[in-house]
């Protein structure tokens, strides 16, 4: 599953690096707040949006995820907008070949588990 987003969903930043180095100490992923592990690789990016220099670091789930549902392209702390947005009326079975360990990642957004709690 790949949702198309427009270049003009989001601001491109002036200055953009993205990296994938593997984590020396633990960091914080800025889209689940879970912890990485010194040994894990994760993405590293550093941008500057309207003059103001920020840095990220997405978790390997993190960055998995967006590779499967966005092929990659996901504003930084915007995932769980996004997915709350883009997987509202989908199920599981609606998401063929999705690797089984971005399943517990994205399953609180899916359809039938957002019915269950209306």
């Amino acid at each position: 599953m790949k949702i198309e987003l427009c270049q003009n969903d989001f601001e491109a930043p002036d200055v953009f690096e993205q990296k994938f180095p593997t984590a020396k100490k633990e960091y914080k992923c800025c889209e689940c707040g879970q912890t990485i592990n010194p040994g894990e690789k994760y993405e590293s990016a550093f941008g500057v949006w309207s003059g103001e220099a920020r840095r990220f670091k997405r978790c390997p789930i993190c960055v998995k995820t967006i590779d499967f549902i966005y092929g990659g392209v996901c504003p930084y702390q915007g995932l769980d907008e996004m997915l709350w947005n883009d997987l509202a009326l989908e199920t599981i079975d609606d998401l063929p070949g999705i690797p089984q360990d971005i399943i517990p990642r994205i399953e609180k957004y899916l359809y039938k588990n957002n019915e269950e709690e209306e």
